[in-house]
Parts: structure tokens; sequence; C-alpha cells
């Protein structure tokens, strides 16, 4: 990009790539629908079964942009975008903050083939399993959709690999911020550490601090994205790059067990035999695959 070491001036180039105001639900369709070919070309899985079943969108009034204040997904598609009542300030942190390059991976992780097609097929195989709801299942399979696509080039340019960066780096420093100097009603130090260590824009900050420490998320649910997206890539590598299951077959399996600890996903897919002495003997991060270089 032209930037050398200078991430931040890369970073604020990006930020700037921002549609018009009125167009982020074309931009959302758009980017949707370009992972849901993509990743049905590369996997032969059932993305497609889902598409025109994406449910109601709307624009996330104000009150929920604060927390968090990114695009959501599931069965109601919440784009997160400018309103009337918010300053011109603010309207331009939201623009800046769900620029078209940061939406690409958020895109799929939220729509197909990440949460809606979780719910599509959740609603469809073994649903009793939602009392076993975890987010290394949920959180973690739309994490790993994103490597998956990274893996097979879908980051195509160097403005779209700084989006998976950006955002999921409140799950990768989320550990640090009990570290950092504020007491218990004083979230400004956490917020100061996104803003200056990896780039948000202030609102954006503000509205993942809030998240993460609102109560309304278990305490293990941020570290879930990576630790969960790390679980399925080991089991990829296990089952798929052994020849053991096809993409298709791994990718449906996958969606089929639901809504359980990946280990008791692994222990059905593997077919390995449960035994009662302690925990689930699997170190899935001895055997990692290598990572894609950044294009």
């Amino acid at each position: 990009m032209g930037f050398g070491d200078d991430w931040k001036g890369a970073l604020e180039k990006v930020k700037n790539t921002f549609v018009e105001p009125g167009r982020q639900p074309d931009l959302v369709r758009d980017l949707a629908r370009q992972a849901e070919a993509s990743s049905t070309s590369m996997t032969g899985s059932r993305s497609r079964r889902s598409r025109g079943r994406t449910g109601a969108w709307r624009c996330s009034p104000p009150s929920a942009s604060a927390c968090p204040p990114f695009f959501l997904g599931g069965e109601t598609i919440q784009v997160s975008y400018p309103t009337a009542d918010m300053s011109d300030e603010e309207k331009l942190m939201s623009l800046r903050g769900n620029n078209p390059h940061f939406s690409h991976a958020t895109v799929f992780h939220e729509l197909n083939p990440g949460h809606h097609l979780q719910g599509f097929m959740a609603a469809r195989y073994n649903s009793h399993r939602r009392l076993f709801q975890t987010p290394f299942w949920s959180e973690g399979q739309g994490l790993y959709w994103e490597m998956f696509l990274w893996d097979h080039g879908f980051q195509a340019s160097p403005r779209i690999v700084s989006a998976p960066v950006l955002a999921h780096a409140p799950q990768c420093t989320h550990h640090f911020f009990p570290e950092l100097p504020f007491g218990q009603d004083d979230a400004r130090p956490a917020i100061q550490f996104l803003v200056d260590t990896v780039g948000f824009e202030r609102a954006n900050a503000e509205g993942e601090v809030r998240r993460s420490f609102s109560g309304a998320y278990s305490p293990l649910y941020q570290v879930a994205y990576m630790i969960g997206g790390l679980e399925l890539r080991s089991l990829h590598a296990e089952l798929v790059d052994s020849h053991r299951m096809t993409e298709r077959e791994f990718h449906d399996a996958v969606f089929r067990e639901d809504r359980l600890p990946i280990a008791m996903v692994r222990a059905r897919l593997a077919k390995i035999t449960l035994t009662r002495d302690g925990p689930a003997p699997w170190r899935f991060a001895d055997h990692l695959p290598a990572p894609r270089p950044a294009p």
C-alpha cells in the first residue's frame, strides 16, 4: 500500500474507503453474495441452501450501535449505519469503522457460511443440543470460516487483510484488559489501548469495551472466538488433510452436530471412544496447520 512500516497510516487510508451514506445495506448484500459464492465453490457445502432466507434487514439505532458498534447477523441482519440522531463526528466514525474492507470478513462471519447458516442448520439437526450452547462452537466457527477463506485466497488485497486483524483485536487483546491500571468503574485505559495500539475509531473502541465488561456475555466469550476457531482449524487438518473426510462431509458434519464443545464434535466425527477419566485427551494446538502468508 506504499506506507512501509506505518501501519496506522495504511489503516487510515482503508478507513476512508467508506461508502456514501445510504449505501451500507447495498454493501452488506453484495459482500454476502460474494462470500456465499466463494465458500460454496471452495467446499461444496450448503451455503446456498439458506440463500434468500437471510431474515429481516434493519439499521441499528444509535443505542444498539453503542454495543457493539459493528455489523451483526443471524436471523435478523443489523447493519451499523449513521443515523440522523448521531452527531457528525459519530456518523463519520460509524462509516469509517464499517468501511467495505473491514466489513468484508464480518459479513460471512455473521451470515453465510457463519451465524445465519449455523441457525439454519441448527433448526433442522440436533436442535435439542441448544442446551449445550457454547461460543467456542458458534463464534469459533465464525472465525474458522474467516481463516478458511483466508487460506483459499478470499482475502485478496492488503486492504482486506487488515479487516480480520482489526476485527479480532479485541478478542486477542482481551486478556490484557485486567492488567490495565483502571478501577471497576473506569474503562478509559482499555478504550485508549484499543485506539492507540490497535487503531480503532474511539466510538468503536468504547462499544467493544462496553460489550466485554457489560456482563451480558460469559467470561470466556471473547477468547472463544480464537480458541474455537483454532480447534476447528486443527480438526479440519486432522480429518480433511488426511483424506478421512471430504471438505463437504466435514463442514456439513460440523453444522449437523450442532452446539457441542469442539472436543465432543471431534469425538463424534473421528469416532473416538470416550471415557470418564479426566478431560478430553486432545492437544489441538500441537497440530495447527501453517498459516498462509499475507498477500
